[in-house]
């Protein structure tokens, strides 16, 4: 999961075996641009939200879907998702 992120993503070449992979991101971004692009097979399933609710596509696309932002308690309570902390009782003991 990232938040309010310029972009997404930036690779470089890669040895044949260690490629990179993006999938299964939830990514907030400040503006419409993903960052690098990879083939399909190695980028897929990505929640993108922007200002605009679009993205910039380039190479194949961006790998995902896109939506306009999500208010700040979404964003937390994905991050609690992520982590598992969801359904959590947390009370902070002084």
């Amino acid at each position: 999961m990232d938040a309010y992120i310029g972009h997404a993503l930036t690779v470089v070449e890669t040895l044949e075996g260690h490629e990179d992979y993006f999938y299964g991101n939830y990514v907030v971004l400040q503006w419409e641009t993903v960052g690098s692009c990879l083939p399909q097979k190695q980028m897929h399933d990505n929640h993108y939200f922007t200002p605009t609710g679009k993205v910039k596509e380039g190479c194949e696309g961006f790998g995902g879907n896109v939506s306009k932002l999500p208010r700040d308690e979404e964003i937390l309570n994905q991050a609690k998702k992520k982590l598992g902390m969801l359904q959590m009782d947390i009370a902070l003991v002084v």
